[in-house]
């Protein structure tokens, strides 16, 4: 059980923590599988060590929220709200403090609204959630996240995330309960005849199980057994298109592109990222819905915070466990590196750069 005492309130004694540690891309790494108690408990422990970083507050708060139901959800405002009155005093970090508790709680805020509005997503989860979710904690939450609200009126996106959350509470509010549905067994594990135990079936039933006579192996399957292009799938061809030639040809057969819902999307990078990242994805696809919505104004202002975001694309912000190797490796010779930085206008320089950029293993190797 996640402890809340570990936040009292005012902070007080913080230790700051570098923004290129390593447990920050593993807690990040951690919220994109969507392990959130994992992090959470990863960020109490820092959060016990006094590393009151709004990052690690971020995880840990939601963390009290998927694992505590109405009661972490009631809690965890009133945290944000005594933050908020105190403005965010003792709150970390101390470089670009503003920034980064904006994208912080902006994300609590948006985790939580869809928490509550993916509930039938966890059945046990909503099972908790609603032991607790009376008539005198749905007013005093909804009272709780309209005066947030208005506490963060001025602060853009802060004032936009907590009214959203406002309306996901109202929505659970008044949406009926999932109905009882029986649970559908599994299908029998299909049987494998012993060779020889049956006699062999028929030319026509081998056509129809996809078999060949010669080596009793597998076919590609037959036309009317291929279901990607039915009358009802996405990827039915066009009642225009041309006809093949030759129906009897061999060739394989050309397969329209699949619909853009049906194509992979990234939702997490080859290495740890930091919760940057996973905020991209999420205004990737919320661009795609409001598009595919006709909400255009909606998908416009998306469009402009991502084209933003783009254009000042920073991978050490995104990916600070691929830095941060380099960055320790620096640090730790920064004084001779200081000191052959000023000789590069020398001859010696010039050559180390052009031999870099032809054969780094040569490069290397170089003395």
């Amino acid at each position: 059980m996640l402890d809340r005492a570990l936040i009292t309130l005012p902070l007080t004694g913080a230790r700051p923590i570098d923004s290129y540690d390593p447990r920050f891309a593993e807690l990040a790494d951690a919220v994109l599988r969507g392990r959130y108690i994992a992090a959470a408990e990863g960020a109490a422990r820092l959060l016990g060590e006094r590393f009151y970083d709004v990052r690690l507050l971020s995880y840990f708060l939601y963390g009290v929220v998927v694992e505590q139901g109405v009661g972490g959800l009631t809690w965890t405002l009133s945290v944000v709200r005594a933050l908020a009155d105190a403005g965010w005093q003792g709150l970390g970090p101390v470089q670009s403090q503003q920034k980064h508790i904006k994208a912080s709680v902006r994300w609590l805020f948006d985790a939580m609204s869809r928490r509550l509005l993916h509930l039938d997503d966890d059945p046990q989860g909503r099972a908790r959630f609603m032991e607790e979710w009376d008539d005198t904690s749905r007013a005093a939450l909804i009272d709780a996240g309209e005066a947030l609200a208005v506490q963060l009126d001025g602060l853009g996106d802060l004032n936009l995330a907590a009214r959203k959350l406002v309306s996901a509470l109202r929505t659970l509010a008044v949406a009926p309960p999932p109905p009882l549905v029986e649970p559908t067994p599994p299908p029998a594990p299909p049987t494998v005849e012993e060779e020889g135990e049956d006699e062999e079936p028929a030319a026509e039933e081998d056509a129809e199980e996809g078999y060949d006579d010669a080596d009793d192996a597998y076919d590609e399957p037959a036309d009317d057994s291929d279901h990607s292009f039915d009358e009802d799938s996405d990827h039915a061809f066009d009642e225009d298109a041309e006809d093949d030639p030759d129906p009897s040809s061999e060739a394989p057969k050309r397969q329209a592109p699949p619909a853009r819902a049906a194509r992979p999307r990234l939702t997490a990078p080859p290495l740890a990222a930091a919760p940057a990242w996973g905020e991209l994805l999420e205004r990737l696809t919320l661009f795609e819905q409001l598009v595919e919505d006709g909400a255009t104004t909606q998908a416009a202002v998306v469009a402009d915070d991502i084209e933003d975001r783009l254009n000042h694309f920073d991978p050490r912000r995104y990916f600070p466990a691929l830095f941060a190797g380099y960055y320790a490796a620096l640090a730790e010779n920064m004084s001779e590196i200081e000191e052959a930085w000023e000789d590069r206008e020398s001859a010696r320089w010039r050559v180390l750069r052009q031999l870099y950029q032809l054969d780094p293993e040569r490069f290397r190797r170089a003395r």
